[in-house]
């Protein structure tokens, strides 16, 4: 019996010794480890200076040149269109007065950039029912002059990769009714000559260019 008191008493002990191990005292303030490098600090949100987060602001869609460092990016409920050439660490909105000054009517419902030129911007306007393209980063912009969609909405734009001299910009459509309409239009961007459709009859949801479209003219339709 008495060993087994012995035995109880020294499990109590090392209990008690873990316990306080893990568990400090009370009022025992908690510290980092190395207070000399980790430190936390309060970083309002959102940030205004640099225009690192841009308030009142919603992205819903950014596209990334071939650069790697100028992004493009476009905020529906507030009708802008940001562009960065440094990342994404600062931001400027030239390019929405840019728009409305060659007659779009925003806000810009999606956006892409051409894979191998940075500078070469398309966005969707009025209401998903056109496409203003840009050759020089958003400075200025012209009206490609797409056809009346009828009932059919633009649901993606993309821009191929350069072949030749030319290039091709290509949308999808799709009726919001659900009837399964929709079609593909591409456009060669050298002059915009006109808008052709595929006419694949049915709705599109997402479509990108090949990346070897020179040699193979692909375009993929998710559809």
């Amino acid at each position: 019996l008495v060993a087994k008191k012995k035995s109880l008493v020294t499990c109590l002990g090392l209990i008690l010794l873990l316990f306080s191990c893990l568990f400090p005292f009370a009022g025992t303030e908690l510290v980092s480890a190395s207070p000399d490098k980790l430190k936390w600090s309060i970083v309002d949100t959102p940030s205004e200076e640099g225009n690192v987060v841009v308030s009142p602001s919603e992205i819903n869609a950014i596209v990334v040149g071939s650069d790697d460092e100028t992004f493009y990016a476009i905020d529906i409920p507030h009708s802008k269109v940001y562009k960065s050439t440094d990342g994404g660490v600062t931001w400027e909105d030239d390019l929405t007065d840019a728009l409305t000054e060659e007659g779009a009517t925003l806000p810009a419902w999606d956006v892409a950039v051409a894979p191998d030129d940075r500078e070469l911007v398309a966005v969707v306007t009025n209401n998903r029912t056109a496409v203003y393209v840009s050759e020089d980063g958003g400075k200025e912009w012209v009206n490609t002059n797409l056809p009346d969609l009828g009932a059919l909405l633009i649901s993606d734009i993309a821009i191929s990769p350069e072949y030749g001299d030319d290039r091709d910009i290509a949308i999808g459509t799709r009726n919001p009714d659900g009837s399964t309409n929709g079609d593909i239009w591409v456009i060669r961007r050298l002059g915009f000559p006109s808008w052709e459709a595929v006419g694949l009859n049915m709705d599109v949801n997402s479509i990108a260019f090949s990346p070897g479209y020179e040699r193979d003219g692909v375009i993929l339709a998710i559809a």
